[in-house]
């Protein structure tokens, strides 16, 4: 979305709007949009949010501080408030915690070696473990078993 955001920002013409789905539970909070049904899918577009200037000036840098992998400046990023951005500081610092400075494995790699260590090594518990704990960063089976293949052989 922050890339979409700095291209869209240089039309200045344009209305964008951001639409959050609609929560029942907040353990839901990271499934996105794929288990709505109609009235919740109304509800969520009836209560979009405008992107205004400066939510797209703030979409912007986050994609520069993304893009050049400056993690401090997503850290400062984070901290300013956007209606359009919720939930900003925790998906930038689960950003940041995929590269620690000790150059340890990164939170989604220590999470998934868990969760092996824990549970069976079958991949489809795993992947459904690993979303229900690591949801935030809305990765697919695909991303999450080629991490899952790299952790298998590393042990």
């Amino acid at each position: 979305m922050w890339f979409a955001l700095s291209l869209l920002s240089e039309k200045p013409h344009l209305k964008i709007f951001r639409v959050f789905p609609v929560l029942e539970n907040q353990a839901d909070v990271w499934k996105g949009f794929g288990a709505a049904h109609t009235a919740q899918l109304l509800q969520a577009y009836a209560a979009r949010i405008p992107f205004l200037p400066p939510d797209l000036a703030l979409g912007k840098n986050l994609w520069q501080a993304y893009r050049h992998k400056d993690l401090q400046a997503l850290k400062d990023l984070s901290k300013q408030p956007s209606p359009c951005f919720q939930y900003l500081e925790e998906v930038c610092q689960a950003h940041i915690d995929r590269f620690p400075s000790d150059k340890s494995p990164g939170r989604p790699e220590k999470v998934l070696r868990e969760i092996m260590a824990s549970q069976t090594a079958d991949f489809q518990e795993v992947f459904q473990a690993f979303s229900a704990r690591e949801g935030i960063y809305g990765w697919g089976d695909l991303q999450v078993k080629k991490m899952y293949e790299q952790q298998k052989q590393a042990l």
